[in-house]
């Protein structure tokens, strides 16, 4: 999107909003319903991302960056240990879920073995492996699975579990703490 006016900037940042909010919400992903949710013509995907695909890609890109965003706001107040770094980005990941139900629903619905970037676990592994090598793969991927985890079903534990604001709030910072103290010894990759 380089070079667009303020006014173009605005349009495609209320697009991408509008794409948002109906792609996480689940049910169809309309071309129509979205730019009638960010106040355009519907052609006015087509000009700027190329069409439904197009804007499907630059959501997910979205809202990864702003997950992104967060994990190194996390990084910046995190002491160095890769489990209290852990922690902060799985608690960015919980606060949240648009990027975990936005992962979950691509997963299902398209080839996610065409994915070839991880922008997520890129910036991860980066801050992980910069503190300590000794077990980046293991964190990761024992973080990335709770925490994707708790942000998608606690909604549904939430309630048929009957758990109030508090007992759920005590869940999440538990779940964080088990992220930051994980099980595994020894990093794959090394052995």
């Amino acid at each position: 999107m380089v070079g667009l006016t303020s006014t173009s900037t605005d349009v495609s940042a209320r697009l991408l909003e509008a794409a948002a909010a109906s792609y996480v919400r689940g049910g169809r992903f309309s071309v129509r319903e979205i730019a009638s949710d960010a106040g355009v013509n519907h052609g006015q995907i087509h000009h700027y991302f190329g069409g439904k695909s197009g804007l499907k890609r630059a959501m997910l890109e979205q809202l990864a960056e702003r997950l992104l965003d967060d994990i190194e706001s996390s990084a910046q107040a995190a002491p160095s240990s890769n489990r209290d770094f852990a922690a902060h980005s799985a608690r960015a990941l919980m606060s949240d879920p648009s990027f975990a139900r936005a992962l979950a629903r691509h997963l299902v619905e398209d080839d996610a073995v065409a994915q070839r970037q991880f922008p997520v676990v890129k910036k991860l592994r980066a801050s992980l492996s910069a503190r300590d090598s000794s077990s980046t793969t293991a964190t990761i991927a024992i973080g990335l699975a709770t925490s994707l985890g708790w942000a998608l079903f606690h909604p549904w534990i939430r309630r048929a579990l009957q758990l109030s604001d508090r007992q759920t709030a005590q869940i999440s910072r538990t779940v964080a703490a088990q992220i930051s103290a994980p099980t595994v010894d020894q990093d794959p990759e090394r052995q």
